[in-house]
């Protein structure tokens, strides 16, 4: 029944969050100063950003579809499911909590610097001593030049936003692609040579999967080629290379892909998909262009 989908539904969606987490993480450790309030260094905090790149191809090669596949009960087709996985996990989540993290804009780092954990540490006052011509007698006061306010808890530079949200994300994008075009479809290939099972559920799962990685990809390039222009090469070698590896694929292990019935009924969902895709890219185009 409807309760029945609707548990799983939210099954899938709690997977989808907790897949999430690594990829805040990778996002906002960008900004986390070395004396911050988790106590960790600077290798602990490279070696986190560094490992982002993989974690997300991972993400969206496998632990998606995967994790989709595991919630079909949900009654949501699987490349819609898969599609909206991707957007969340790969760019929707990290890119807000770059923006809440980062310096130009909500400036969430200062919240995790140890100095700011303490309260006056960056009050700075001086002395000024007038002495009115009516007494003749010096009056001295202390005046604050600098408040932990300022420091701490300052207002969003928002004319800086966009360009350090782009600027923290370029790298681990371009890497995560680089990854999805030139290992992951390989690695389908090795894993299909080998661990390949003559059931049709299997086959179709597995074109599903290709499917919604494409898909991906070209949401990908619609969304943040504006902004990382070296993304949409990537993303068409992305694509490039899951067909010829999919094509490989049915020649060596010599089975005959049959079409499944979901692609008919989700090429609406899909259309709808690009065409939102279209329209963040129209947002997000003026501020690239502005910074």
């Amino acid at each position: 029944g409807r309760i029945y989908k609707l548990c799983w539904l939210i099954l899938w969606l709690v997977g989808i969050a907790v897949m999430s987490i690594p990829t805040v993480a990778f996002a906002a450790f960008e900004w986390l100063p070395q004396d911050n309030y988790f106590k960790l260094g600077r290798m602990m905090l490279e070696g986190v950003q560094d490992g982002g790149s993989y974690f997300l191809a991972w993400a969206s090669n496998f632990g998606v579809p995967w994790w989709t596949r595991v919630c079909r009960r949900s009654g949501v087709s699987p490349i819609v499911s898969q599609m909206v996985g991707r957007t969340l996990v790969v760019w929707v989540v990290p890119m807000c909590a770059s923006i809440l993290m980062a310096d130009g804009c909500f400036r969430g780092w200062a919240t995790w610097w140890n100095p700011c954990q303490q309260t006056g540490a960056f009050d700075v006052s001086i002395p000024v001593t007038i002495q009115p011509t009516f007494t003749g007698i010096p009056v001295t006061f202390h005046t604050q030049i600098v408040g932990h306010k300022s420091v701490c808890g300052s207002p969003p530079a928002w004319g800086r936003c966009t360009r350090d949200v782009f600027g923290n994300l370029a790298t681990l994008y371009t890497r995560k692609m680089m990854l999805s075009a030139f290992q992951v479809p390989f690695l389908r290939l090795v894993m299909d040579i080998f661990w390949y099972k003559t059931l049709s559920q299997d086959v179709e799962r597995g074109l599903e999967d290709l499917v919604g990685t494409q898909i991906a990809a070209v949401d990908f390039a619609l969304v943040l080629g504006c902004a990382f222009p070296a993304l949409v090469p990537l993303c068409a070698a992305a694509i490039l290379t899951s067909a010829i590896c999919q094509r490989l694929s049915e020649h060596i292990c010599k089975y005959q892909v049959v079409q499944p019935q979901s692609f008919a009924q989700t090429k609406w969902e899909v259309a709808l998909y690009l065409m939102l895709s279209h329209m963040v890219q129209c947002i997000l185009l003026p501020l690239a262009i502005s910074e």
